[in-house]
């Protein structure tokens, strides 16, 4: 296989990513309500319910769409968002000790046109009283590091890194793998995408993988792998000297293996998109480490670069294939915005 049909396979690598389980309900846990919220610009998601007192976990998931969540109680309002690109997990636990109306609503965060879905889960998690566990504690910070993704000033939405290895502490004592790897992979992504810390995104992204193998999680697998692979392929892309070629091309070598082993462990076939963002401080989209945008307006100066996956050349002849790829582009570049990836399996 050429480098343009084997980057067939990574360019799944980004948004391949859609869906990944939840952390687990609880042992004294219950669930009280389940439903999938169609959001659009026109029309955003919106739940409303008189809960009892108690504390409550609050989670949507995104599907092939960003969207922000807000929860508003008795007066208070909060907004979290997330790094991970239209396949994104939100959460937040609220405690209340009156009966109180709850509002939540899922504004879109992406293409002025673009439309999609949330799955919404509402869970009890123990009376107003009872003092908190380590799962539910890690669904506090890890929801803290949504509140802080939502902000606009960049240093508050860096810190958020804090908040998910917290999360993943408390989620490690709770023994709660499924949610651990929620919490890994939201780290990883805001390293790779926020923090553009390439390394880092490596180690969070393996992490993730080993937890959504543990919890039997194919989808989730596939992803991690996919986002490893692309951390690779970055930082392959910053090794220029000659004396580094021959560790360049094994990293370009090893995304490609990792994206073939994480198609096969997609569940049934069919094309995977992955909507990754790719920019550089001091370009439009991203102004400096000290003001990053919403990420709506980062959205929404979305360029497509289709084939720079597909692109990627083998060191060792100097020649680049554009065969099969999506979008003819003479060389990858890197811009502002978003960057659509659809590629397909083999």
């Amino acid at each position: 296989m050429n480098w343009a049909c084997a980057l067939r396979v990574a360019c799944t690598a980004g948004s391949l990513v859609l869906f990944a389980c939840s952390g687990r309900t609880g042992s004294g846990a219950a669930h009280i309500f389940s439903t999938e919220l169609q959001v659009s610009e026109a029309a955003p998601g919106f739940w409303e319910r008189e809960l009892p007192p108690g504390a409550f976990l609050i989670t949507a998931r995104e599907r092939d769409i960003d969207f922000r969540m807000t929860v508003k109680v008795a007066g208070n309002s909060s907004s979290l968002a997330d790094e991970i690109p239209r396949h994104g997990y939100q959460a937040t636990v609220i405690t209340r000790r009156d009966p109180e109306l709850v509002r939540v609503a899922l504004d879109n965060a992406d293409d002025r046109d673009w439309k999609g879905s949330a799955s919404l889960d509402i869970v009890r998690l123990r009376d107003a009283d009872t003092p908190p566990d380590a799962r539910e504690l890690g669904f506090v910070s890890f929801g803290e590091g949504g509140i802080r993704l939502a902000r606009v000033i960049y240093a508050e939405r860096e810190s958020s890194t804090q908040r998910f290895r917290e999360a993943a502490r408390h989620f490690s004592a709770a023994k709660d793998i499924a949610a651990r790897a929620d919490a890994n992979y939201a780290l990883a992504f805001t390293e790779y995408l926020l923090r553009m810390d390439n390394q880092a995104a490596v180690i969070a992204s393996d992490q993730a993988r080993a937890d959504f193998e543990a919890a039997g999680n194919a989808v989730g697998v596939h992803d991690a792998i996919a986002l490893h692979a692309m951390s690779d392929i970055e930082i392959g892309y910053t090794m220029n000297a000659a004396q580094k070629r021959a560790k360049r091309q094994q990293l370009f070598d090893s995304a490609v293996g990792r994206l073939r082993v994480g198609l096969s462990r997609l569940p049934g076939a069919g094309t995977r998109v992955f909507a990754s963002r790719a920019g550089h401080r001091g370009s439009a989209g991203r102004t400096g480490p000290h003001s990053h945008p919403h990420r709506a307006n980062v959205a929404r100066t979305r360029r497509p670069l289709g084939g720079v996956l597909c692109r990627l050349p083998d060191l060792r002849t100097g020649r680049r294939s554009a065969e099969n790829c999506p979008t003819a582009h003479t060389q990858r570049t890197r811009e502002s915005g978003m960057v659509q990836l659809r590629c397909e399996g083999e």
